[in-house]
């Protein structure tokens, strides 16, 4: 939650700001994504049913880097830790970012690099433990859920 609400406030410091109309219009794209965060973490808090995969497929979104001179993108919601690897001139790359990110370019003249947000790798695997009851220290129940299922 916390992040989504960090990347609403940035979203709003852009579109209050002197800035071009194109710009305001690629950041406004990033709006539904850093809801739907905050929707999800309301969902783990209140032990929805669908938070556990609801929360998967958000942070999976956020594991891709891509940088080239026709389309460039991530998104990461609260903090990240990115490696990626650049191919001319050969390079690894590693960056850490604490707060939102939404980068997205189209044409702009940028090396060919892929990488991934190791913060989101990590959550997604743990995420993918407790989907399937095997999280860290504590046994899966009968339903090889660790959200109980019944309505609140």
């Amino acid at each position: 939650m916390g992040g989504g609400a960090i990347g609403l406030a940035a979203i709003f410091s852009v579109l209050l700001a002197d800035r071009p109309a194109v710009a305001k219009a690629i950041v406004l794209l990033s709006l539904p994504l850093y809801a739907w965060g905050m929707w999800c973490g309301v969902q783990m808090l209140e032990r929805h049913p669908h938070a556990l995969r609801n929360n998967f497929r958000f942070w999976v979104i956020q594991i891709p880097i891509l940088h080239s001179s026709v389309l460039s993108g991530l998104f990461s919601s609260g903090l990240s830790v990115d490696v990626w690897v650049q191919f001319v001139p050969p390079n690894i790359n590693f960056f850490a970012w604490v707060g939102s990110r939404f980068e997205l370019s189209i044409n702009q003249p940028k090396p060919l690099a892929l990488g991934v947000n190791l913060v989101a790798l990590a959550v997604v695997v743990f995420l993918g433990r407790l989907r399937r009851g095997h999280a860290p220290g504590s046994p899966p129940d009968a339903e090889g859920s660790a959200v109980d299922p019944s309505p609140q």
